[in-house]
């Protein structure tokens, strides 16, 4: 899949709506950066959620939330902990994908240089 902001942005360079999570987990993902405490609570007790997708239309994966936050610390909190950097949504749009969409250069940017070199957790 491209990588270019002109394929997945919204016509008029406007981001989508942000999706809202049913998912107790996959909400702590995607809530403002102050609230990480209960992402690293639910993984130290259920560490294999860190690659469930919602069962929701989307699919987003835990990264997917964080990257559409813009929380560049969870995201690499999450990665270190296994988070599988090309995980694909519903549209097999990957987490670098979704940050890119949202306008979020540098959580792009990281996730764009760990897939060049090959640094993944999968």
């Amino acid at each position: 899949m491209s990588s270019s902001p002109e394929v997945l942005a919204l016509p008029g360079g406007q981001p989508p709506p942000i999706y809202v999570p049913q998912h107790p987990f996959h909400v702590a993902c995607a809530l403002p950066k102050a609230r990480r405490k209960p992402v690293r609570v639910h993984l130290q007790k259920y560490p294999d959620d860190i690659n469930v997708p919602e069962d929701a239309p989307t699919k987003y994966t835990p990264l997917h939330f964080a990257c559409m936050s813009g929380d560049l610390k969870l995201v690499k909190f999450l990665i270190k902990r296994g988070a599988h950097i090309r995980a694909g949504d519903y549209l097999d749009r990957t987490p670098a994908d979704i940050a890119i969409m949202y306008h979020h250069k540098r959580i792009a940017l990281y996730l764009l240089t760990l897939e060049r070199e090959g640094l993944t957790a999968e």
